[in-house]
């Protein structure tokens, strides 16, 4: 560009030499022109050309810069020796296809709209180099302006190669990160990025999209931001941010465009949405399973009990109180959370790993030294256990607003006793003959559940959890069933919920690991009840790689919670499959969202012990594990 002051002549024909549309003009029709042009001076943000209007002149940028605007996005910042307006003065109809606005004050060489007509009448092959290079122009334009407008769906900005804001940047990019101004900002200070580990890692890869032949530019920009939240003057947006290249006339990337979408409704609609489809997933869960779900509630409601009984105990500072308040503390809330699991209820299952995780805690410190000396700890303790229980308490609401939902038959028919009309008509005359034994017998049986609805839902549940641990398992059920009490009916499927967990979690192996040991892709897993001569008896089996009992001891021995003397009594038994029913006694090498804790198996053992039953476990290494069951009806 040239210096300030007066243009001079030689100047004015330097420049007219160097415009493309003028090359094969000779020096006569050259100066025939330069006796046209009248020096103006533009200051900053003056309208040179406006789109869609006509054109009143044709001019040279003999100094400064211009903006080229488009459809409302700015296609180019030109600071070099340019002809502008000349196509829409040639032409009778002509309209200007791009604004043109001053950068700063600069200065133009300008030939009103006559007086370029008359010099296109005396040059005839004006007329063809006018054609021919604002047609390329016109071409080079539209190239970039569809190139921007592809990749900008709302808001756009060019970056050099530091990462800076170039003056090429659509004006919604200044409301999106509220600012007056954006040339020569940094896009990292934009995106609030300021960690120096993190400025160096993320102008590593930006540096890369410029130079590495190796790695596909789509992959290199995965790497860079792709949405950024702006929080300013108490309002949020959301922006999702798009890479492309900018290359020059060799085809080298020179710049980056960066296309910029509010996309701050967008996101609001997709949570509002995920929150449907989760609640509708809940409630067909619910429809599904009714009494499971409201047995959840009331198990909620234990939960929050024996919690607080736990910190009354702590305040206490009674020792065996205590003891025994963290293990019913454990056992109820490892049953909430395979229970809810059942559901999907993703933020009461993180409560209880919050709350058994801390719990058991407390527990191994109280075992190491005495519940006094460890006094010191329980008031943090407490402070985290009480946030937990007011998570789980408004997770509780959230459960009893769905609850509203099921409808008040429904819940009426959960929570009382159904009888068909018949056997209500027979238990109506039984108490008005006084036949009161019959009346009860009529009552019990109206509460009395098929041993078999205790895996009712369960390939759901199996099919849900399979899915997640990449698994891929078919589960059947077998066996005659049988009523059996519903106390005894709800009390079983609590737990039994944790065999299930292991068996996906622990015992069945992934389709790969399955092929490699000649296994078929698919595990199986098999429930089986039945009711036979007084007794309920359950089975839940897999075809997973088992358990060799053998290294059970050694693995009891290195747990320091656990009793040594039962273990030893046990060793000495020879059944050593009891040791997987010691409480906080578990194979897995980490607690999983599904198991891990020790509790199951011990919880399950206590509820049957309860009924005067037994509890089984077999094992093939290998070919699977059996858990069995069996409980005497006449105890319940």
């Amino acid at each position: 560009m040239h210096s300030a002051g007066p243009i001079t002549s030689a100047t004015r024909l330097d420049i007219l030499k160097a415009t493309p549309l003028l090359s094969d003009l000779n020096h006569l029709e050259l100066e025939m022109l330069k006796g046209c042009l009248h020096e103006r001076l533009i200051p900053d943000g003056e309208q040179l050309l406006v789109e869609g209007a006509s054109a009143s002149h044709v001019f040279w940028l003999a100094m400064g810069s211009v903006h080229v605007i488009v459809q409302g996005e700015i296609v180019a910042l030109v600071d070099t020796v340019q002809c502008f307006g000349e196509m829409s003065c040639s032409l009778p109809d002509g309209r200007c296809t791009a604004t043109v606005v001053a950068v700063g004050s600069c200065k133009i060489l300008a030939i009103e709209k006559a007086e370029f007509l008359t010099v296109l009448a005396s040059v005839p092959k004006l007329w063809r180099s006018l054609f021919v290079q604002s047609s390329d122009r016109l071409s080079r334009t539209n190239k970039r302006l569809s190139e921007v407008l592809a990749h900008v769906p709302q808001g756009f900005m060019k970056l050099d190669r530091a990462a800076r804001v170039t003056q090429e940047y659509s004006e919604k990019c200044l409301r999106y990160f509220d600012v007056h101004d954006l040339v020569g900002c940094s896009l990292l200070s934009l995106l609030e990025i300021h960690e120096p580990a993190q400025v160096k890692v993320w102008m590593d890869v930006y540096g890369m999209l410029f130079s590495n032949p190796v790695l596909p530019f789509e992959d290199l920009t995965r790497l860079l931001t792709r949405e950024h939240r702006v929080e300013k003057n108490g309002r949020v947006r959301d922006l999702l941010l798009t890479y492309h290249a900018s290359r020059n006339l060799a085809g080298e990337i020179d710049a980056i465009d960066v296309g910029i979408e509010d996309v701050t409704e967008l996101r609001q609609l997709e949570l509002a949405n995920t929150a449907l489809h989760y609640e509708q997933a809940v409630l067909g869960r619910i429809y599904s399973d009714p009494e499971s779900f409201v047995e959840l509630l009331e198990l909620m409601t234990d939960v929050l009990d024996d919690c607080q009984e736990l910190l009354v105990r702590l305040d206490e500072l009674n020792s065996d109180a205590t003891a025994i308040a963290i293990e019913t503390c454990i056992r109820s809330v490892h049953s909430l959370k395979g229970l809810s699991s059942v559901f999907g209820f993703e933020p009461v299952q993180q409560c209880c790993d919050q709350i058994v995780s801390m719990v058991r805690r407390l527990k191994s410190q109280c075992a190491e030294v005495s519940l006094l000396s460890a006094r010191s700890v329980i008031p943090d303790f407490k402070k985290q256990l009480k946030d937990s229980l007011n998570l789980l308490h408004d997770q509780q609401e959230h459960a009893r607003g769905l609850q509203d939902k099921i409808g008040n038959d429904l819940l009426k028919r959960l929570k009382g006793v159904v009888l068909p009309e018949t056997e209500f008509e027979t238990l109506r005359a039984c108490l008005k003959s006084g036949k009161i034994h019959e009346a009860i017998r009529i009552i019990d049986s109206a509460q009395e559940r098929d041993a078999l609805e205790l895996f009712n839902n369960w390939d759901v549940k199996v099919d849900l959890m399979a899915r997640t641990l990449k698994k891929v398992v078919r589960f059947e059920r077998k066996g005659a069933g049988g009523t059996i009490p519903k106390d005894l009916f709800f009390a079983l499927s609590n737990v039994l919920i944790n065999v299930m967990n292991n068996s996906l979690d622990h015992g069945i192996e992934r389709p790969d690991e399955r092929l490699a040991l000649g296994k078929p892709r698919e595990g199986y897993l098999l429930a089986q009840a039945v009711v036979h001569t007084g007794f309920l008896e359950l089975e839940v089996s897999d075809d997973g790689q088992g358990i060799d009992f053998a290294q059970l001891p050694a693995l009891a021995k290195s747990l320091p919670e656990l009793d040594m003397d039962e273990i030893t009594a046990i060793e000495s038994s020879g059944e050593l499959w009891r040791i997987l029913l010691l409480p906080g006694f578990t194979t897995a090498a980490m607690v999983t969202r599904y198991s891990g804790y020790g509790e199951g198996l011990s919880f399950l053992n206590l509820i049957v012990l309860a009924q005067q039953g037994t509890v089984r476990v077999e094992s093939r290494v290998g070919h699977g594990l059996t858990v069995s069951l069996r409980i005497p009806l006449n105890a319940t």
